[in-house]
């Protein structure tokens, strides 16, 4: 339960503290750290007992739940509270003293003006766009379930024990893992730039 939940919240977090112009490769950076954390295990599972790897990622979580103590709330969640001050200085703490906070503020403000209102439910099926994209995120969600990909990861040793590979099937789990970090990788980089 506490995955599947981070996996909601880590992306709707860094969209909420991201500049516009990275937006859309940050949105991809949990993905990348999911590959890559998948790498890690594939790679270190390979020379270690699985009571040392489950140890070495016990570590991990701990580490994160003791970094999202220091995170400030976002300034999207701050300004909905009406708090400005508050959102200024996350804003400052995210992004730096660099960043012109007043503009960035604005902006923030203004789409949460143009997106306040109460929605409902049945506003997704209100009009044609909101209908599509609620049809195509569902059919995707439910093909990326129904491809098998998560057996794959999590079996990928067995399977190519099973299919009678000649190469060792530690190696083949990391080339598996390598080629997951790099098309995640390519992905995050073309995705601003294809929109």
């Amino acid at each position: 339960i506490s995955t599947g939940s981070f996996c909601v919240v880590a992306p709707m977090y860094i969209s909420e503290i991201a500049e516009t112009s990275i937006r859309g490769s940050l949105g991809t950076l949990f993905q990348l750290l999911l590959t890559i954390g998948i790498l890690f295990v594939y790679v270190v599972g390979a020379v270690v007992s699985w009571t040392t790897l489950s140890t070495l990622c016990l570590f991990i979580p701990i580490l994160l739940l003791v970094g999202l103590i220091f995170l400030p709330e976002t300034p999207v969640y701050l300004l909905k509270r009406g708090d400005r001050t508050k959102a200024t200085s996350s804003l400052k703490w995210l992004w730096g003293n660099y960043c012109d906070t007043n503009s960035a503020i604005q902006v923030i403000q203004h789409d949460l003006d143009k997106s306040s209102g109460d929605a409902s439910i049945m506003d997704l099926f209100s009009n044609r766009a909101s209908r599509n994209g609620l049809v195509i995120s569902v059919l995707l969600m439910v093909f990326q379930q129904f491809s098998g990909i998560n057996a794959v990861i999590f079996y990928t040793n067995q399977i190519f024990v099973s299919a009678g590979s000649t190469l060792d099937p530690s190696i083949c789990s990391i080339i598996v893992g390598v080629v997951q970090v790099v098309m995640t990788l390519a992905s995050s980089l073309l995705i601003d730039k294809s929109g």
